[in-house]
């Protein structure tokens, strides 16, 4: 619909109330903070001069950054290890924020928790560590058939033993320098995804081995006293000592499970406030403070501004005033926020992947929705295959992967639906729709009046895909003028090739093409006299728009280079006007591509000559057009809206609003 009106919010309270008002800010979601100091340096944060506010003007003179010296980190590893070991899924309710609290309660709370915690994390950790080591010592199982005490062989004078690990890669390259290896190497097996390998080497030759093993990235496992005997008792010992360990981790597991039952309240109390108190801490950088007051600034949507006033002053005493975007200065650009239909929201997406509108632009997302949506049903057109894609759409918005690419796919299949049931397709099959329409309704011959299908009627969606493309270039042409004209742009809004001038030609020449064909019975020597005039317009519109509006010096360049770069700009305008117009036959082309792909599969599918082969050619040829075909126009269709239609109007260079909040917050 539009991009919402903002104004900047000025707010002056007292220092006690710092840390309420903050959280109200961040619950509210409404307000884009920016920096307060930043804001009064540049004059722009102001209160009226009345004597209420005389006390807090006269402080903004000693005005300071808000600093604080809180360590969240050591706080945060607490809480993390005490969630992890009670298992509980993390959550910020704003039920947790319903009394006062201080953040050294916060702390304590936690403090208190962890230290009853900390001996039964401390087993774990010990246990955890003492398991990997002992799992790394089944590499003894690849010796199995081994009937030899290791501790001997350890325990050599002569020579040393190691057991250890590579790559695959690394064991290729070992083998391929084995001649200069001055040790015997032996290949065990696959272990934990990578290669064991057996090394035995002379004492006097060790140094040499341990520097070949380390250039290919050799991994030692170090075996303990469990394993100073054959490999079969090694690995029973090895076993059991495992047994016991896992053992003591789920005795550990209950008795944190006991914990969490006592404490696991609390602990997601605290963890609720603890992302309040980081948040807010985050929010205090762009505070300003004085002795007695604290200075706020951000931006906030205007219709929302009077419930903002009532949500923070509720109980505290505040200063709040909100200057228009034309009272800020014109340094400072006001964030963008979008507000748009539900039917176009999630193509917001696609804007933002193009830039975010800037303030004083038009939302280009509702003109983008609605052409998106029947480039992409003409490209794409079949009821079955549609109604796939809007049910894959719904699924991935109730599955939660990715709610608005799932809702912008929901509203890409209804729009194929539509375009393929007036194309007579159904999962590829032609007739079906139209058949089923005349049993119906017993109408005969319904189909060659109220359908058409795209194969019997090439040359009529070749020259509807054009005449389409023509419509939504006329608009953005449109659009472009007004965004223009919104930020007193008089030489591209007026004489620009994408301003009025712009129009004027391009709707001269269509014009004139029309009438060369007979479409319309308009005079040809008219329409070349305003083509001329527009493209004079063109030509001239830097000097023409300076002497509009008073500015020197009419050029910017010298004359000669100006008039040059003017005569290749008109000729690229001509070329761009043809080539946008001509772009959109592809539309019509992958209509007729969409037919072509499913006559291909029910050929194979007649050479095939069964019943199996009929379903397996169905399913085949519908993944496959579903899948890529799909992808393909999704893309195409973004070409033609970003290269042929954006590039006329839209600059997308825009900051987005973001309000301060606290993601995925539960509110109850």
């Amino acid at each position: 619909m539009a991009v919402k009106k903002m104004v900047m919010m000025n707010l002056v309270a007292g220092l006690d109330d710092l840390d309420a008002l903050l959280k109200r800010i961040i619950l509210s979601e409404q307000v884009h903070i920016v920096n307060a100091i930043e804001e009064i340096d540049d004059s722009n944060f102001t209160l009226s001069m009345v004597e209420e506010n005389a006390d807090e003007i006269l402080d903004m003179c000693a005005i300071q950054p808000l600093e604080s010296n809180v360590d969240f980190r050591k706080t945060q590893e607490k809480l993390d290890g005490l969630i992890e070991l009670m298992q509980i899924k993390p959550r910020v309710r704003t039920r947790d924020f319903d009394v006062v609290y201080s953040f050294d309660e916060v702390v304590s709370e936690i403090e208190t928790v962890y230290r009853g915690l900390s001996d039964l994390n401390a087993r774990r950790e010990q246990y955890l560590l003492e398991l990997e080591k002992l799992k790394q010592m089944r590499v003894m199982e690849l010796l199995d058939r081994v009937d030899i005490d290791m501790g001997l062989l350890y325990k050599s004078k002569n020579f040393t033993l190691t057991l250890g690990t590579v790559t695959n890669e690394n064991r290729k390259k070992l083998v391929q320098n084995y001649e200069n290896i001055s040790a015997a190497v032996m290949h065990l097996g696959s272990f934990n995804n990578e290669e064991a390998i057996l090394v035995v080497t002379p004492i006097d030759l060790k140094t040499e081995t341990d520097r070949i093993l380390r250039s290919v990235h050799y991994t030692p496992i170090e075996l303990k006293s469990e394993c100073m005997q054959t490999p079969q008792r090694c690995i029973a010992e090895v076993n059991k000592h495992i047994q016991q360990i896992e053992y003591e981790l789920k005795k550990i597991e209950k008795e944190s499970q006991k914990y969490k039952s006592t404490y696991g309240e609390d602990i997601s109390r605290c963890y609720s406030r603890f992302i309040m108190e980081s948040t807010v801490m985050k929010l205090k950088e762009n505070i300003g403070m004085t002795r007695q007051f604290f200075y706020c600034s951000g931006w906030v949507a205007e219709d929302e501004s009077e419930q903002l006033v009532e949500t923070l002053s509720d109980g505290i005493n505040i200063i709040v005033e909100f200057k228009p975007v034309s009272d800020v200065a014109d340094t400072i650009r006001p964030p963008t926020q979008l507000k748009n239909h539900p039917l176009v929201a999630p193509f917001e997406t696609l804007v933002d992947m193009y830039g975010i509108p800037s303030y004083e632009e038009l939302d280009p997302t509702t003109f983008l929705g609605l052409s998106y949506m029947l480039l992409f049903g003409a490209m794409f057109g079949d009821l079955g295959q549609g109604l796939t894609l809007a049910l894959a759409g719904m699924l991935m918005v109730r599955k939660g992967l990715g709610e608005s690419y799932g809702k912008l796919l929901t509203r890409l299949g209804f729009s194929s639906s539509l375009f393929g049931f007036f194309y007579d397709s159904f999962f590829g099959y032609e007739s079906v729709i139209s058949g089923f329409a005349e049993r119906v309704t017993g109408i005969e011959g319904l189909s060659e009046f109220f359908f058409i299908r795209p194969i019997e009627n090439i040359n009529t969606i070749l020259t509807v895909s054009i005449g389409l493309g023509i419509l939504l270039l006329l608009i953005s042409l449109i659009y472009s003028i007004v965004n223009k004209m919104r930020i007193k742009d008089y030489q591209e809004g007026l004489f620009g090739r994408n301003g009025l001038s712009g129009l004027l030609l391009y709707i001269s020449l269509l014009l004139i093409v029309a009438s060369k064909i007979g479409l319309v019975a308009l005079g040809a020597f008219p329409l070349i006299v305003i083509s001329i005039i527009c493209v004079g317009l063109i030509i001239v519109r830097e000097p023409l728009a300076n002497l509009m509006t008073g500015n020197k010096p009419l050029y910017h360049e010298e004359v000669s280079a100006y008039y040059v770069e003017s005569g290749f700009d008109i000729l690229e305008t001509f070329l761009s006007m043809l080539s946008n117009s001509v772009s959109f036959i592809r539309v019509g082309a992958f209509a007729l591509n969409h037919v072509g792909l499913f006559i291909a599969f029910h050929t194979m599918a007649e050479i095939i000559g069964n019943v199996a082969g009929n379903v397996l050619m169905f399913i085949i040829g519908n993944v496959l057009v579903i899948c890529l075909e799909g992808l393909i126009v999704f893309i195409q269709g973004l070409r033609l809206v970003y290269y042929e239609m954006f590039s006329k109007y839209y600059t997308g260079a825009g900051n987005a609003f973001e309000a301060v909040r606290i993601a995925s917050i539960e509110r109850a």
